[in-house]
């Protein structure tokens, strides 16, 4: 039992520091990766806060967990200094392969589901993401036409009780489509800004300084969206939690 021990002890003397190293570089190399994808996510594909507030930072836990957590540890198991160089090298391969998997899955999924579109529907904006806009279907070029301002179009659906779209809507609805993929009830929005509710709380009120705010309905929490008059979208403030709890100081106990 002592020889056991002694060497395993003496095995992980030689190999530990070798297969430590190994991961840390790894590590670095998928953290590297990853910060161009998160940059390109973060400040191109979901701008203004709508990487937190829509989605975007789910579809990248796949990405993260294989290629922050999975991909070094993998490398750690397998490295070894006294294997042959070209068995080294397909143990490698096969790890960076997943990794590469694993990215391209997670970018195809976080693509598809980056807003082309913001649209106002009933009291705040909905996201019209890249998948939903294909099935309508409708072009980036088209959603780019209802607003030249903003980099994401930001666009106003009008009540289909206007036009009496009411039977066509309510017949899209039933065939699985949300209320914002409704081409025929777009139009610009800036003429519409005057319609658009705006109750914010006093927090998001006191943060603003410019602009009307607009509530925008997030997949994992809300923001408040800056308007100026002509349209243009100036920024973003996180809505408080409307479920937290609030906390009263406890009052010292009197002295006796």
């Amino acid at each position: 039992m002592q020889l056991l021990s002694q060497r395993v002890k003496d095995w992980l003397k030689q190999q530990l520091p070798s297969k430590v190293v190994a991961g840390l570089l790894h590590f670095m190399a998928s953290a590297l990766v990853l910060a161009v994808f998160a940059a390109l996510a973060y400040f191109v594909w979901y701008p203004n806060g709508l990487y937190l507030a829509d989605g975007g930072l789910a579809g990248s836990k796949i990405i993260l967990m294989v290629d922050l957590v999975l991909g070094p540890l993998l490398m750690m198991v397998v490295f070894n200094k006294a294997k042959p160089s070209k068995e080294l090298m397909v143990d490698i391969g096969v790890i960076v392969l997943v990794q590469l998997a694993a990215l391209a899955y997670g970018l195809y999924t976080v693509y598809q589901q980056r807003p082309v579109a913001l649209v106002y529907d009933d009291t705040a904006f909905h996201t019209l993401t890249l998948a939903n806009a294909k099935r309508i279907p409708i072009s980036c070029a088209e959603l780019k036409k209802y607003d030249k301002v903003n980099r994401i179009p930001m666009i106003y659906a009008r009540d289909p009780m206007e036009d009496e779209m009411i039977a066509e809507f309510e017949r899209v609805m039933n065939d699985g489509y949300t209320s914002v993929m409704f081409p025929k009830r777009y139009q610009v929005m800036a003429p519409a800004i005057g319609k658009m509710q705006s109750k914010p709380p006093k927090q998001v009120v006191a943060a603003s300084k410019q602009g009307k705010l607009v509530r925008f309905a997030g997949v994992d929490h809300d923001l408040w969206l800056q308007i100026s008059p002509t349209g243009e979208w100036l920024g973003s403030i996180k809505a408080p939690d409307p479920f937290a709890a609030v906390v009263k100081p406890s009052k010292p106990a009197n002295k006796q």
